[in-house]
Formats: structure tokens, C-alpha cells, sequence
């Protein structure tokens, strides 16, 4: 896919956005996020947006990836990207492209999360302490899957840690 956009690329030098994402592990230290210049934490997800001045889409991915890195070694962070998204700098002024929307899940999602019926599963959506509803369709509530599966963690530890009846 990259070939097809270097062979549309005119080539001249462009100014190029790009958002490299990184999924967060549950035992990330918040105080090493804070000092990663051009970085948002959001569902689980770190994200850096940074800039280059390339002549093609390849050269322009390989100086954002080679500066993310570089921002999170000085941060004390070594992380491999979850993904990757590039668009010149013109066309992001102009809103062409949007980010995308969080993953969200709904009952036949929660119930694969969960390990339980869809029945199931839309009783648990109803308890006070579950993921408030993040869109709703005609289809039904749509959750954010990264809330979903903190609250199957935690639904899972309070499990295991009660203690069994004789």
C-alpha cells in the first residue's frame, strides 16, 4: 500500500502529521507518561502525534517512527507501536481525515468478554458499577471495549479472591 502512495506522491518535499499508537500495559507508570512530549493517554492507548518534512509517505513514516522511538527511550519507555496513521499536513488542516473512534463493543462482544450468554450479559450491563453506554443504536447500547474488559478484570480478581463456603 505504501508503494501505490509513493507513486502518487509528487515529489517535492510535503509536511506530514503523523499519530503512532501504542497499547498500554495495565501496570504502565503514569509518571513516565507525563514527561512524553506530544503524547495523549486515552482507552488504554498511548498516543504521540509528531511532524516531518518528507519527500514521500515511506520517508515520512520511517523519520515518525524513528522520532517516536527516540521520544520514548528518553522517557524511559521501550514500546513497539500498535499502529500507525500518516497524512500530510495540508490535508489534516483541512479535516479530510478524522481520528478514529474508540473500539466499541455491544451485548454479543460483552458476553465473549465476559465469558457468559448474551442474556447474561445484558443483566450485567444494567449493574451501577459497569461501563456507562458510550452511543447508542438502534441496535442497541454500545460500550467502549477497553472499559469492558478493565471491568471483566476487575469482576475476575473480586472473584477469585472470595473466599470459598465448606
Amino acid at each position: 500500500m505504501i508503494d501505490l502512495l509513493e507513486r502518487t506522491t509528487v515529489a517535492t518535499t510535503t509536511a506530514w502529521v503523523g499519530r503512532v499508537d501504542y497499547d498500554l500495559a495495565p501496570d504502565t507508570d503514569d509518571t513516565q507518561l507525563a514527561g512524553v512530549p506530544n503524547a495523549t493517554v486515552t482507552d488504554g492507548q498511548l498516543v504521540l502525534v509528531l511532524h516531518a518534512e518528507a519527500t514521500t509517505i515511506k520517508q515520512a513514516a520511517d523519520d515518525i517512527l524513528r522520532a517516536a522511538r527516540d521520544t520514548l527511550q528518553t522517557a524511559g519507555l521501550r514500546m513497539q507501536p500498535a499502529g500507525l496513521h500518516i497524512q500530510p499536513r495540508d490535508d489534516l488542516d483541512r479535516g479530510v481525515i478524522r481520528p478514529p473512534l474508540p473500539a466499541l463493543v455491544g451485548y454479543a462482544e460483552i458476553a465473549k468478554i465476559l465469558g457468559v450468554s448474551r442474556q447474561r450479559a445484558r443483566v450485567v450491563a444494567e449493574r451501577p458499577d459497569f461501563p456507562a453506554i458510550a452511543s447508542q443504536t438502534k441496535s442497541g447500547p454500545l460500550y467502549s471495549r477497553d472499559q469492558v474488559e478493565v471491568f471483566a478484570q476487575r469482576r475476575q480478581a473480586s472473584t477469585e479472591r472470595k473466599p470459598t463456603s465448606n
